[in-house]
């Protein structure tokens, strides 16, 4: 049992920095004229996951 919370959690943290890392390239790389993701359903969706990958990894840290 112990295995797999610890392989649960991992994955989360996993995740969790994958969102956080790449809402930052994106947040980077806006200004890229090859950069197709600049319409308002791209943002709404990729900055708020990132948002809550940061706030989830908090949570794993702190709680």
């Amino acid at each position: 049992m112990f295995s797999f919370i610890s392989q649960q959690l991992l994955s989360f943290v996993i995740i969790d920095l994958f969102l956080i890392f790449h809402s930052i390239a994106h947040f980077f790389f806006e200004k890229n004229p090859n950069n197709n993701f600049k319409n308002l359903y791209s943002r709404l969706i990729i900055y708020p996951m990132g948002l809550l990958g940061l706030l989830h990894l908090l949570g794993l840290m702190y709680f």
